[in-house]
This record gives C-alpha cells, structure tokens and sequence, in this order.
C-alpha cells in the first residue's frame, strides 16, 4: 500500500505545500502550459517525458481531462513509467 492511501492526510498538506510555494507556477498556469503541448501539432507521435511524480500526475491528468479532484487521486510515484495512448493510461510494469 502506498504511503498515500495509507495517510491521504499527508498527501493533501504535501500537495498544497507544492501548489502554494513561494513564486511557484500556479496549478492553472501548469495545466495550460501542458495542454498548449500536448496540442503542439509539432509533436512527435512516439515522445519519452522524464519527470517528478507530481508532475507526472498532472500531465496524466491534463492528457485525461480528469477535474482537479481526480488528478490528486493518483498514484504519485517517484519510480514508474506510464504509457499514454489513445486517451488511456496504462502503468508500465517495471522489474529490479
């Protein structure tokens, strides 16, 4: 079991600690700016993105249409691949 679902109460204090850092992007500002990309015509079909699991979770949320609700929702892992395709997410299995 993940430490977030264990203790949703710390999850929530960490998230609004992020969104709410001194001169920190805003959680709407981040949202466009994902969006604004992933509708870059420019893109490429096949794109490897490396990032924090905050992140992560944003761009899977952003690439979903999830509401701010759902994107919170996730699994926020600092260690895992996610493949997105076709609207779906699917969590790359990963092996030591």
């Amino acid at each position: 079991m993940s430490v977030q679902a264990q203790y949703p109460q710390i999850s929530q204090q960490v998230l609004s600690w992020y969104l709410k850092a001194p001169g920190a992007e805003t959680l709407a500002h981040a949202k466009l700016r994902l969006l604004s990309w992933l509708q870059d015509p420019n893109l490429p079909e096949q794109v490897l993105v490396v990032g924090h699991g905050l992140s992560g979770a944003l761009l899977r949320g952003v690439y979903a249409e999830m509401d701010e609700g759902a994107v919170w929702q996730q699994e926020i892992p600092q260690h895992a691949f996610f493949k997105l395709h076709q609207g779906r997410i699917e969590r790359i299995a990963c092996y030591k």
